[in-house]
């Protein structure tokens, strides 16, 4: 930013560094995680979370590491 002088929005977009916050593409991914994945559904249903995280993993690698894990 400081040396194109450019706000700080228009070098995020431009380098691609915008999170993925849409609640709607989100859950349609996480629920093709989910869905491909039902063994982390049943194990967190349990009280395991291994499996769990490694779909929080698969999200974030399907959304190129841009989900807003807040959302």
């Amino acid at each position: 930013m400081f040396a194109s002088g450019e706000a700080a929005p228009t070098d995020v977009g431009r380098e691609g560094l915008t999170q993925v916050a849409d609640e709607a593409a989100l859950s349609q991914i996480i629920a093709s995680v989910m869905a491909a994945n039902p063994k982390a559904i049943e194990d967190f249903k349990r009280g395991r979370i291994a499996r769990p995280r490694r779909s929080v993993g698969q999200v974030m690698k399907a959304t190129g590491g841009k989900a807003n894990r807040r959302s």
